[in-house]
């Protein structure tokens, strides 16, 4: 009954290891993918800086050297990438990859360089294979005696002036006595009689002898060592079959006995003793010569962990704010990897980082400034280690805006934008410098180096912003020019009779209130066409009259809709031109219009003030009293100024306060005075020469001094009256009777 439990509980046993390693070949079959997407540079380095029997990256035939490949990301962060870099030597030859391993075969030099992805190694190793000085030279294995039935391999081992040692090839080999035992160049000896012969074998002017003497002992027994070899799949193993010979000495005999393996689907064996697993099971491994056999019993169990390793890499580099999360890899013994292995990875002391470590889910080192960590994990005795270089915040990403927070712009303006930059450490944007400014069409818009867009045409470009290798795009569209409305610059204009065209400006008003000279595009009309009419822009006056001008611009909405937009003015044509400075607006001559008129009894008169004048100089209570008084026949007369009588006392005081004509006593004349100025120029009962020469207009009557605020004369007529109806406005004529002018 004892046994019966016992039995149970070993098979149970036996079936939860394979249920284990079920499991753990089932998580290989689903591991994921890992991201080297983001590769930039690739670096090879040696794993272990070579010391004893390496000077630099010198190697003697047949010692190693291991290599590790290095990808830098283009986020700063780097990644063991050795194992899925394809390797290269130039010269195989003489030294060969064997995955990551260099391997010294020969006398040469070779270039090793690694390729993933397209993306060949930024550096290469340079590998130089030597002997190096020899100090002196050994025959192995040492031996005195051989059957004369079994030939044996002898090898050359160089020793160093540094005290290393490596076997050596040579060609240089030979026998004191041929009919003895004769030697191969690779220094098999083949026995040949009964004998004494001494091999030799020479190297760089050295050479070694071994006296080997020739026996008729027979093969007696052969025995495999090791006799039991249990070992996973995917590890290869070494048997040595020893011959017994009659006269008691043994003899390393792998190269003259045949190998056999009982079941080549569980393992095979090579010519030299070599076996491979092939898959879980029990095997017998025997060596036969001249019908005597050997035999080694061989287990083959699941592939177990062979080495482990912590991911991302065994040298990672990250910046302040960037956290790595960390997961264990193991490699197994037939060469699969498994992930995430369960273990915890620790954090050496450091002030540069900590560790936060969740139940379930993998370690996470958080950077706290810049320096070194290390972590290190144990799976079943293995142990891995990674050193993380912390450096200072870097830019991950940049971000453009606008200052009015808009991607599109009208012709007639300009938009900024700016950038800024979010940092590992933080997802708060910040002011960056040193941006660098491209646009993907420059017959769109032209951009300065501070982002500043100045549309040129209708259409789109992407504005580029770079810095530190790191990018953001922003596609602007320049839209037509948003006009709201349209504007003569001047309302009202005069024009002379016989003279040359006089341009027009029209001004497009955006919706800011921004005004802009308009050019192109703009549909002129005339009310009368005989008085005047607008060919290109620019009125051409025909005869004396008054026309109105009408200007319409086509502006069409953001939904393709057409919309008319449209202003009038008016323009007199004059017959002949009028007063210096006219028209006597107040500002581009100022009182220069306003020449005197004198009379033989030196008398001076003002002529009447323009409206807009008038409305400068006498201020701005005065305004509601002002008005235009258009004369009937404009042929003749300009627009006058026509005010009630206080106002006109006031425009007198206006003038005697600036001393026009350098005078301080201007007021308004009497009826009589004003009859008498009228006298003189009445030459033809008519005001032709006051009106023609001084440019006077009379339509209307002019104030008088009274002690009646209403008094007034009509020069035409020279008829005068004192009104008894509300106050009236009239046009006005200041006198001095100073004769200094």
């Amino acid at each position: 009954m004892n046994i019966m439990i016992k039995k149970f509980l070993k098979l149970k046993l036996i079936l939860l290891v394979l249920t284990s390693l079920l499991l753990v070949s089932c998580k290989n079959d689903n591991d994921t993918k890992e991201d080297h997407s983001n590769i930039s540079t690739i670096t090879i380095t040696p794993k272990e800086v070579p010391t004893r029997g390496v000077s630099g990256y010198v190697l003697r035939p047949g010692q190693q050297l291991e290599l590790i490949a290095t990808a830098e990301n283009r986020d700063n962060t780097t990644l063991d990438i050795t194992k899925y870099v394809t390797w290269h030597s130039t010269f195989p030859e003489a030294v060969k990859m064997n995955g990551s391993t260099v391997v010294g075969m020969d006398i040469g030099e070779a270039e090793i360089s690694a390729r993933y992805n397209g993306i060949e190694s930024s550096n290469s190793i340079q590998i130089e294979v030597t002997y190096g000085k020899i100090k002196n030279l050994r025959i192995t294995p040492a031996i005195t005696s051989i059957s004369k039935t079994l030939p044996v391999q002898l090898n050359l081992t160089g020793v160093f002036d540094d005290h290393t040692t490596a076997n050596i090839s040579t060609r240089r080999w030979s026998s004191s006595n041929e009919d003895v035992a004769s030697v191969s160049m690779t220094g098999l000896v083949t026995p040949r009689k009964v004998g004494e012969a001494t091999i030799t074998a020479r190297k760089g002017g050295k050479k070694a002898t071994a006296k080997i003497t020739v026996t008729d002992a027979k093969l007696e027994k052969i025995t495999i060592f090791p006799l039991k070899v249990i070992t996973p799949l995917g590890q290869k193993s070494d048997l040595t079959a020893v011959g017994t010979l009659s006269d008691h000495t043994t003899l390393k005999i792998n190269s003259s006995v045949t190998w056999k393996s009982t079941d080549e689907q569980i393992a095979t064996v090579s010519n030299q003793g070599e076996i491979t697993p092939k898959k879980v099971g029990k095997v017998n491994i025997t060596a036969t010569k001249d019908g005597i056999s050997g035999t080694s019993q061989l287990e083959v169990l699941p592939a177990k962990i062979a080495k482990i390793m912590i991911e991302p890499g065994n040298k990672i580099k990250t910046p302040l704010g960037r956290e790595i999360k960390f997961t264990v890899s193991g490699i197994l013994t037939d060469g699969r990897k498994v992930e995430n292995l369960v273990t915890t990875v620790r954090l050496l002391p450091t002030n540069a980082a900590t560790m936060r470590h969740e139940t379930g889910k993998p370690s996470v080192l958080v950077p706290v400034a810049p320096g070194e960590a290390t972590v290190t994990a144990t799976v079943d005795g293995h142990i891995a280690t990674s050193t993380i270089t912390i450096t200072s915040e870097v830019l991950e990403r940049i971000t453009i805006t606008s200052e009015e927070n808009t991607t599109s712009v009208p012709l007639n303006k300009t938009l900024q934008l700016t950038a800024k930059g979010i940092f590992s450490n933080s997802n708060k944007p910040k002011d960056i410098t040193n941006v660098a400014w491209d646009t993907t069409k420059y017959d769109v818009i032209a951009l300065d180096n501070k982002g500043k867009v100045t549309p040129l045409k209708e259409g789109s470009a992407d504005v580029i912003a770079t810095k530190d290798s790191i990018q953001a795009t922003v596609t602007i569209t320049v839209e037509p020019e948003k006009i709201a409305s349209i504007s003569f610059k001047d309302k009202i204009s005069y024009i002379v009779e016989g003279r040359p065209s006089m341009p027009l400006k029209v001004m497009g008003i955006n919706d800011n209130g921004d005004q802009r000279p308009l050019k192109n595009t703009l549909t002129y009309s005339s009310s009368d066409p005989t008085i005047a009419s607008v060919v290109s822009g620019q009125i051409r006056p025909k005869k004396p009259g008054i026309a109105t001008i009408s200007v319409m611009y086509t502006v069409i909405s953001n939904e393709g809709k057409k919309r008319l937009l449209s202003d009038k003015m008016n323009i007199t044509v004059l017959k002949t031109p009028m007063s210096k400075g006219f028209p006597c607006d107040g500002n581009n001559h100022e009182f220069d219009c306003l020449n005197p008129i004198r009379i033989k009894n030196d008398s001076i008169f003002t002529p009447t003030p323009e409206k807009l004048f008038f409305h400068k100089k006498a201020g701005d209570n005065t305004a509601n009293s002002v008005k235009y008084g258009l004369e009937d026949n404009p042929l003749n007369s300009f627009y006058g100024t026509a005010v009630m009588y206080q106002d006109a006392e006031k425009w007198c005081e206006t003038l005697n306060k600036i001393r026009h004509q350098y005078i301080d006593n201007w007021r308004l004349p009497t009826q009589d005075e004003l009859l008498k100025f009228y006298e003189e120029f009445n030459y033809n009962n008519d005001l032709s020469s006051l009106i023609d020469k001084y440019h006077w207009p009379h339509g209307l009557a002019y104030q008088v001094e009274s002690k009646d605020s209403d008094t007034t004369i009509n020069l035409v007529n020279k008829t005068y009256r004192t009104s008894t109806n509300s106050p009236s406005t009239y046009y006005t004529s200041c006198i001095s009777e100073n004769e200094s002018l």
